[in-house]
């Protein structure tokens, strides 16, 4: 169990005392993944999987922690093909994937549903509390690794030892390149409204 208290100036549980879950889907997500996406894009989302299930705990929000982990490692699965998406959010086809693997394990509908939810909504602006635990620690776990939101919410320590853990490998310029070329073949999808809102902008003045 994380220890720590939530306080200010990043006083609070320690994200690098979180661990993976030990379940065979777990094992199967995190083999697929290493498989199929580039190292960058593997340590991304183990790193966002760390810091939502520790924003939970600071927080007193109670997530199912495989859900949690399944839902961080897809959430940009389609990674692996999004240069070749032309007509549909790159969202769409992680969620799919994910939603899949967590039936073919014996997932009741619900707990697949949620998943794939929080999969298709994590790079929404924002994702609260009301759509659920998943869905809104996800996001804010990505977003946290990607511009440090909320990080002062966790342990200062903690948070750099899970960098040194896991480094970025240049996906703050790698994943955002790919997302914004993405939004200019796909003007409706999310990737392309979220540069438009300002996630351009939000990356240059976050800590490298």
């Amino acid at each position: 169990m994380l220890s720590g208290r939530l306080g200010r100036g990043g006083v609070g549980p320690d994200p690098s005392e979180v661990l993976p879950p030990d379940s065979q889907l777990a094992r199967e997500t995190l083999e697929d993944c290493r498989n199929e996406l580039a190292p960058t894009v593997v340590e991304h989302s183990l790193r966002s999987f760390v810091f939502a299930r520790a924003l939970g705990l600071a927080n007193g929000i109670d997530a199912d922690p495989e859900e949690l982990f399944v839902a961080a490692m897809y959430h940009d699965y389609s990674f692996n093909q999004i240069d070749d998406l032309t007509d549909r959010c790159f969202t769409l086809p992680s969620a799919e994937h994910v939603e899949e693997r967590c039936r073919a394990a014996g997932w009741e509908p619900g707990r697949a549903e949620r998943v794939a939810e929080a999969v298709t909504m994590h790079i929404n602006p924002a994702v609260p509390l009301a759509h659920g635990p998943v869905q809104h620690l996800v996001h804010d776990g990505i977003f946290l690794d990607i511009l440090s939101l909320r990080a002062t919410e966790l342990d200062r320590a903690g948070v750099r030892r899970v960098f040194e853990r896991h480094p970025r490998m240049g996906f703050n310029e790698v994943g955002p390149a790919k997302l914004a070329e993405h939004g200019r073949r796909v003007p409706a999808c999310r990737a392309a409204a979220a540069f438009q809102g300002g996630f351009r902008l939000a990356l240059k003045l976050a800590p490298g």
